[in-house]
């Protein structure tokens, strides 16, 4: 578990590094950092509160795996770890992925706009459901093991 949580210590830095590269593009020689979409401020905003979100997610996720190493996968800190990290990905993907469309719908002049959802979009999003299932599923092996533990 432990390069587990290093790797997503690694993936943090990475996220927050290229959501801030990305606001401010500077560009190191033949490397040049560009964004997809252009974003005015209530859309980096939205953007912003999804990086942070996911970012929170993933130290939850650290944090279960911190439980982990210490001994039973079968207690409510994983559960509600799992939750916490089930909540805050869909809510930061979903933000993530509105942020185009809020910002193309508060730039002044706004008359038509086009909203883009990509097949990554609904991929991720189901990956975030299957959390939850993990959640409940886990939750149960917490109350199971709770009960045999009574028998014994």
């Amino acid at each position: 578990a432990r390069p587990i949580r290093w790797v997503i210590i690694i993936l943090v830095i990475a996220l927050i590094a290229t959501h801030l590269l990305g606001a401010f593009k500077p560009s190191f020689g033949p490397v040049e950092i560009m964004e997809t979409y252009e974003l005015n401020g209530i859309g980096f905003g939205a953007r912003t509160l999804g990086v942070l979100a996911i970012v929170l997610g993933l130290i939850q996720l650290e944090r279960i795996l911190y439980v982990l190493e210490r001994g039973d996968p079968f207690v409510a800190a994983v559960v509600k770890g799992l939750q916490r990290f089930a909540i805050l990905a869909s809510l930061g993907f979903v933000l993530v992925i509105a942020a185009p469309t809020v910002s193309a719908l508060t730039s002044p002049g706004a008359g038509h706009v086009t909203i883009t959802i990509e097949m990554r979009d609904f991929v991720t999003l189901a990956i975030c459901l299957v959390f939850f299932v993990v959640a409940a599923l886990v939750g149960e092996a917490v109350r199971i093991a709770a009960e045999n533990k009574e028998f014994i």
